[in-house]
């Protein structure tokens, strides 16, 4: 039996945080989907296809192994994508405990929509507590070094 999870994001961009949590997950379960999610009340700097593509680029370029992950593209409750392919796990990564309360409210109402999807929580490393992709958009803008947020590409 093949266990698979799913990790979801705007991914606007991907960050070394996304990456390290990808990383872990896959170190409990054998297929990752990492799914671009289009929620209209975000702004994003990268259309989904570029950020599917970044997401590749990076997993490659960090060494992930890119055969046990599949990028998608998905509008709607990401349970609902769950349910649609199968999949009992979704991934969230956590930095402070700020993430803890808003992931574990959603966990809460993931939960609600769809009893059979279970919500997996990752801690990131110290080094990476401060990583974000608004962080990184706002240092890109300034023309700051990028180096320590994001995957080099």
């Amino acid at each position: 039996m093949s266990h698979e999870a799913v990790f979801t994001g705007s991914f606007d961009p991907i960050t070394l945080g996304h990456v390290e949590i990808i990383k872990k997950s896959l170190g409990l379960f054998d297929k990752l989907h990492i799914v671009v999610a289009e929620t209209p009340k975000k702004t994003s700097r990268f259309s989904s296809q570029e950020k599917m593509d970044l997401i590749q680029s990076s997993l490659r370029e960090c060494g992930v192994d890119c055969e046990r992950c599949v990028c998608h593209i998905y509008a709607g409750f990401i349970v609902d994508f769950c349910s649609e392919n199968k999949i009992e796990y979704l991934i969230r990564g956590l930095r402070n405990t700020l993430d803890f309360e808003y992931e574990n409210t959603m966990g809460q109402i993931n939960s609600k929509l769809n009893q059979s999807v279970e919500t997996v929580y990752f801690m990131t490393s110290p080094e990476m507590k401060f990583v974000s992709s608004t962080a990184a958009k706002e240092i890109a803008h300034f023309g700051g070094e990028l180096k320590d947020f994001v995957p080099a590409q």
